[in-house]
């Protein structure tokens, strides 16, 4: 927010993200410090950028659901599971 004749309004940015990097994308839309680890973003405090913040739309998340089992048939937790020809994935447990 910027002060303007004793009140405030908002400034909003637009972004070309196609030409743009996440990091880039990130630091500028986002009120918040972030890192990239493993395709996961972990967000961090930091009131040095902007004041309000506007959503970025992902792609669509569609359940998957199922369950790992050992040669007896009793479900084993803490398996890995990935997408495959991704890094995408999740682990099981034990609902």
């Amino acid at each position: 927010m910027r002060k303007k004749l004793n009140y405030y309004y908002r400034v909003f940015e637009t972004l070309d993200y196609r030409k743009c990097s996440i990091s880039f994308i990130m630091l500028r839309v986002f009120p918040l410090m972030f890192m990239i680890f493993s395709l996961k973003v972990y967000p961090h405090s930091n009131s040095n950028n902007l004041k309000s913040a506007a959503v970025i739309w992902g792609a669509k998340q569609t359940p998957i659901s199922g369950s790992v089992k050992d040669a007896s048939g009793t479900p084993i937790p803490g398996v890995n599971i990935l997408l495959v020809g991704t890094v995408t994935g999740t682990q099981t447990d034990y609902i």
